[in-house]
């Protein structure tokens, strides 16, 4: 990209950054009338958005792995074969690179992207709210969804990380940060007490010291992106634009300690210890663990992980019960114009009430059918099941259906380096008992109208330096 060009679009990002506040973006998302507020994944006020499941340890843990990968933003299954790395799908930007004599010609790397839709859907809610799409929720509205700035720095073996984020995305990463008592404000808020407003403009903030131990041991500790699951914050790094129900439901982030070790050039292993899931306050006293193996080695991807710890609040009817996730992520280039990708997660935990348990996956295609044009297909979904004690229950997801299921057809445009257009299809199907969705029309309360499915139509745009 010519130096004209980044200096263009840095211009328009700040821009867009600085207008951010003023644009109107309509209501947010709201749960059916009988929703009740999940515990420990983003949805709207009431669902780090990051969001169960894995990622691909940092490529910075392994300075002796000679692994190929692809840099931030490139598209998958182009030779040589270019796997999602977790670090580069999480991130806006990647590190400055060393000189032989051990100077740095750069220590600090900037980098940024924004992404603005156009969604109809099909059902003409009179909200206008597309309901359950935390990231793209808004109907027959041309919506600046986020606007983010990064900035990558290392020297010697100390890195730091921040990624900070503007528009209805930030309202949106954060919501059990929130610890504002009834009709309270933040003009109000006591010792002890956050909110949403604390939180929202930052997506990512740690620092990191490789230890040379062995093969070289990574410790990061901060407000960290999740390594559970395929996808990543950026649409840049993902092959459809909406993002799957298991994104919207399982973390966006963690803030704590995390270690992660490369046994070789193609596995390591990483443990943590976090506040718990999508919490920058921990709730209860408890913390949550963490533990990973990755494998990254030419056509392959695979990622294990298993997060556990007690993430319901003081009080609730559950207890305290250690919850367990389970998260295996693959990928595989089958050929150089085609990639396939699995994304599956179980957990369960066992409280005062019972049992709540739950299983989601996610199955992904892409096929480049030329240099400049992509087409990738998504099914996705996540079945709960609540335990229930004299009509009390505490669900973790839904607050009341079982099940969410989703199918997705993106083609996508790239006519060079920096930008991608999307023209993208879904359609979106819930619990017929407990309807997630919104259509036309009132009730005779005045209460939005429901609906068990969904279907939108959405154009979308992003651009990135």
């Amino acid at each position: 990209m010519s130096k004209l060009v980044q200096v263009a679009i840095v211009g328009c990002l700040l821009t867009a950054a600085s207008s951010v506040g003023a644009q109107v973006v309509g209501p947010p998302s709201e749960p059916p009338p009988a929703a009740l507020p999940p515990e420990s994944t983003p949805m709207p006020p009431p669902v780090e958005p990051s969001t169960a499941v894995i990622l691909v340890a940092p490529i910075e843990a392994a300075p002796s792995a000679t692994v190929q990968s692809a840099p931030p933003g490139a598209p998958a299954g182009s030779e040589p074969a270019e796997l999602k790395n977790p670090e580069e799908v999480q991130q806006a930007s990647g590190e400055p690179e060393q000189d032989e004599d051990g100077s740095w010609s750069d220590v600090i790397t900037i980098g940024g992207y924004a992404e603005a839709y156009y969604s109809h859907n099909f059902a003409k809610p009179e909200n206008k709210v597309t309901n359950n799409r935390w990231l793209d929720e808004r109907h027959n509205s041309i919506t600046l969804q986020t606007v983010v700035l990064s900035a990558a720095a290392k020297k010697g073996p100390v890195s730091a990380n921040l990624v900070l984020m503007f528009g209805p995305t930030a309202d949106r990463w954060y919501f059990e940060g929130a610890q504002i008592p009834p009709g309270e404000t933040n003009a109000t808020l006591t010792p002890g007490q956050y909110s949403n407003e604390t939180w929202k403009n930052i997506q990512s903030a740690y620092v990191g010291y490789d230890i040379p131990v062995g093969n070289g041991l990574l410790v990061q500790a901060g407000m960290m992106p999740t390594q559970i699951g395929y996808e990543g914050a950026a649409v840049k790094d993902n092959w459809n634009f909406s993002r799957s129900n298991l994104f919207n439901y399982l973390p966006f982030f963690h803030l704590g300690l995390r270690a992660t070790y490369p046994l070789s050039d193609s596995v390591s292993v990483t443990g943590a210890v976090y506040n718990g899931t999508n919490q920058p306050v921990d709730p209860n006293g408890g913390k949550a663990v963490s533990l990973q193996s990755s494998f990254l080695k030419e056509k392959w991807m695979v990622n294990v992980l298993y997060l556990g710890g007690n993430d319901r609040e003081a009080g609730n009817a559950m207890g305290k019960p250690w919850r367990n996730t389970f998260d295996l992520v693959a990928q595989y280039d089958v050929l150089s114009r085609l990639s396939l990708a699995l994304n599956f997660d179980a957990g369960f935990e066992k409280g005062d009430l019972g049992t709540d348990s739950w299983v989601a996956a996610a199955l992904y295609a892409r096929v480049k059918a030329t240099e400049w044009l992509y087409f990738a297909a998504r099914g996705d979904g996540i079945r709960e099941e609540v335990a229930v004690r004299d009509g009390t229950s505490s669900p973790i997801f839904f607050g009341g259906g079982d099940h969410v299921l989703s199918g997705t057809f993106t083609a996508e445009l790239r006519p060079m380096e920096g930008i991608s257009f999307r023209l993208e299809y879904r359609h979106d199907d819930s619990d017929g008992a407990y309807p997630l969705y919104f259509k036309k029309g009132l009730d005779a309360m005045g209460n939005q109208n429901v609906s068990k499915a969904q279907n939108t139509l959405t154009l979308g745009v992003t651009g990135w330096f």
